[in-house]
């Protein structure tokens, strides 16, 4: 028998490693340079997450912030590498969850790092709904994100568990009447999903 939750996973830090430093380290850029670099890359993406920019859009005002130092296939280069690893075993309790409950992924996330990932990442086909930022053009953990995906699923609040590896995302979640388990490594969200006999 199926559980009557449903189980909404986040994807950064929860089912694969993010690794930003990454980003600066590919281009080849300092530590020291990169500082003063950050805050405008961070807003840029920020808005690609949001939905409003489009992928070419985006990489034209990357490769703006750099003064065209930098080609599309570098500065791409330089994003895919922000992808890390799966977490150990999330791939392994995603699959079980799958059979156990109905699953989605809920994501602040860009289509230039959810490609990669579906590409890279075969258990994300497990994964049979997605809410991505940049398509919902809003970002978690604003009010609206919650009550899209609720919205979205036609479910009510308090049978959606939601899983972040952001505090801030849980407390919005929690807000919003969902389960919310901040995410603390495979072992403790097994324990948390057992105890409500999610299976």
């Amino acid at each position: 028998m199926r559980s009557d939750y449903v189980v909404l996973f986040d994807l950064g830090n929860v089912l694969v490693q993010i690794h930003p430093e990454a980003f600066a380290a590919t281009l080849g850029v300092s530590e020291n340079e990169s500082r003063g670099y950050r805050p405008l890359v961070i807003k840029t993406t920020q808005r690609y997450e949001r939905g409003e920019l489009t992928t070419d859009e985006f990489f034209a005002d990357l490769s703006g912030i750099f003064d065209g130092r930098y080609g599309r296939l570098h500065l791409e280069e330089a994003m895919q590498n922000v992808i890390g690893k799966p977490i150990p075993g999330m791939a392994e309790l995603l699959e079980k969850t799958s059979f156990a409950a109905e699953i989605a992924l809920v994501s602040n996330t860009n289509e230039t790092h959810f490609e990669f990932c579906r590409k890279s990442f075969p258990f994300l086909s497990f994964i049979p709904r997605y809410f991505l930022s940049w398509e919902m053009k809003v970002l978690k953990p604003d009010v609206e994100y919650y009550a899209r995906v609720l919205r979205e699923l036609n479910l009510p609040a308090q049978r959606a568990v939601f899983i972040d590896d952001l505090p801030e995302n849980i407390n919005g979640a929690v807000n919003a009447g969902m389960i919310g388990i901040v995410f603390k490594g495979v072992g403790d969200l097994t324990e948390k999903l057992k105890g409500l006999k999610v299976f």
